[in-house]
């Protein structure tokens, strides 16, 4: 077998830890930097994405309860989707 190089960079992630990603090719390593810098910004995406479904999804009844997707403008009803998804729910 030839000889492999690989390469490493430690990535800084949301939960004051770092992580080492190892990627085989140089080739994938600026694919597997983006990844992980999105991967360490997920919660705090999640966090703004449900502040801004909070925030701007349509109410009603007497308990002024956010109402279900199919019920939102476009754009909420998307995030709402996407929430679920993050979430392991079914969308």
């Amino acid at each position: 077998m030839g000889k492999r190089t690989f390469y490493a960079k430690a990535i800084y992630m949301a939960d004051n830890n770092f992580d080492i990603v190892f990627v085989h090719h140089e080739k994938y390593f600026e694919q597997a930097m983006a990844d992980c810098a999105l991967l360490g910004a997920a919660p705090d995406l999640l966090a703004a994405l449900e502040n801004m479904v909070a925030w701007n999804g349509k109410r009603g009844g007497d308990d002024d309860a956010l109402l279900p997707a199919d019920q939102q403008d476009e754009e909420v009803a998307q995030a709402m989707q996407a929430i679920a998804k993050a979430k392991g729910e079914k969308v």
